[in-house]
């Protein structure tokens, strides 16, 4: 035993009390830092989900696919990015087939500049109107974006330069067909 003393006590100790002490103290601070360091991990695991999502949006913003990765994660995730996603797929898909309906390069660059026009006066008309939201305004730069690449992509295609400069039509009468 360990005599102790404290002003003018004695107190005795033996070590196996001394050592449960020391134990329980180093327990408590374990599990203290087990705590803080959960936390943390709870901290970092918020803010990974949180910076995902937002390179997610950003993609989607500037009319990037995503890919099947990123579109789990999204379906999983973020229902309102994972709908942006799809909807802006199927408007990949339907301009891409419309351009290959196009029987000449200019017909092709006619229905980009159509398309894009169109989209321009919407977000005029968006922005003219009290009450728009910048969101509005910003999924239709997202559509012009989109619209953009997949010109620029099937432009560079084998299938654009296979195709005529212009229709026989619109070389004939000086006017493109009416089939865009």
């Amino acid at each position: 035993m360990n005599d102790i003393v404290t002003g003018s006590k004695f107190i005795t100790q033996s070590p196996t009390d001394i050592y449960s002490e020391v134990v329980l103290v180093k327990d408590e601070s374990d599990d203290e830092i087990t705590r803080q360091q959960t936390k943390i991990v709870q901290f970092a695991q918020k803010n990974i989900a949180a910076n995902r999502r937002s390179n997610l949006s950003i993609k989607l913003s500037n009319g990037k696919a995503l890919t099947a990765a990123e579109l789990q994660y999204a379906r999983q995730n973020a229902p309102e990015l994972y709908s942006e996603a799809l909807k802006q797929e199927r408007m990949r898909r339907v301009y891409k087939q419309s351009l290959q309906q196009c029987r000449s390069q200019q017909e092709v660059q006619c229905h980009y500049e159509r398309k894009m026009n169109t989209l321009i006066q919407a977000a005029a008309h968006a922005n003219s109107r009290q009450g728009s939201s910048n969101l509005q305004v910003g999924g239709l730069t997202a559509e012009m974006k989109l619209l953009t690449d997949e010109h620029q992509k099937f432009v560079r295609s084998n299938a654009y330069q296979k195709l005529p400069a212009r229709t026989k039509i619109a070389r004939d009468k000086g006017l493109l067909s009416k089939r865009i």
